[in-house]
This record gives C-alpha cells, sequence and structure tokens, in this order.
C-alpha cells in the first residue's frame, strides 16, 4: 500500500502542482480587482518552454554544451550518493 501511495504521489504532485499555481493566481488577481490569467496558464507556459528551440552560437566553445550534462550527472551522481532513506525504507518495506 505505501508503494501505491508513493507511487501516485509521484505522479500527481507534477501534474496538479501547476493547476495549483494557477488557481493561486487567479484568487489574487481577483482580490486586487483584476482578470488575470486563465487557470491553465501554468500548463500552457510549461508547454511553451518545452517547445522552445535551442540556440547555440556558432562562436559556442565545447564548455558551453558540456556544461548542462555535466550540471545533470553530477546531480543524479550525488542523489545516487546521497539518496533519500525515507524513499527507500519505504519501498524496501512496501509489501
Amino acid at each position: 500500500m505505501k508503494l501505491f501511495i508513493i507511487i501516485v504521489q509521484i505522479l500527481i504532485v507534477p501534474i496538479a502542482s501547476p493547476l495549483g499555481i494557477g488557481i493561486v493566481k487567479k484568487i489574487k488577481a481577483t482580490l486586487q480587482n483584476r482578470r488575470g490569467a486563465g487557470v491553465f496558464q501554468p500548463y500552457k507556459d510549461i508547454w511553451k518552454l518545452l517547445n522552445k528551440d535551442e540556440v547555440i552560437s556558432a562562436d559556442a566553445s565545447w564548455i558551453f554544451k558540456f556544461a548542462p550534462l555535466h550540471c545533470l550527472f553530477g546531480f543524479t551522481r550525488s542523489w545516487g550518493i546521497h539518496p533519500d532513506h525515507r524513499l527507500i525504507s519505504a519501498l524496501c518495506n512496501a509489501r
């Protein structure tokens, strides 16, 4: 049962978070007597961000292309060395 709850939280939180942000922004706009953006605007912003083209200058060095990968691998490696023990224990003890 714990494993199911963990999986549901991993799926629901990233999906529902932008909706919560949109609701809060809409309420704030209403309290300030403005129309504000729609409730689903954060989803549109995420979609727009993920569909942007990559712009790399012809004069960019190899470091410019290598740095994002280096940061990603460093983060994943540090998580592998120091994982969240609560998550691992919940996964191991789930029945």
